[in-house]
């Protein structure tokens, strides 16, 4: 099932896995609560540059 949602840390309290897409590409992938406490995600959302 694919879920796309704005509030990232809500919607990976629910899956088991997850992706952080900007402008149309993957730039972070992994488990759930792995990505929730990854840095990067938050720089991706909030104005940082994209994760690499």
């Amino acid at each position: 099932m694919l879920l796309v949602e704005q509030n990232a840390l809500r919607a990976l309290e629910m899956a088991d896995a997850g992706g952080g897409l900007d402008l149309g590409r993957v730039h972070i992938t992994g488990p759930a609560p792995a990505l929730a406490a990854d840095p990067r995600l938050g720089r991706l959302y909030l104005g940082g540059a994209p994760a690499t």
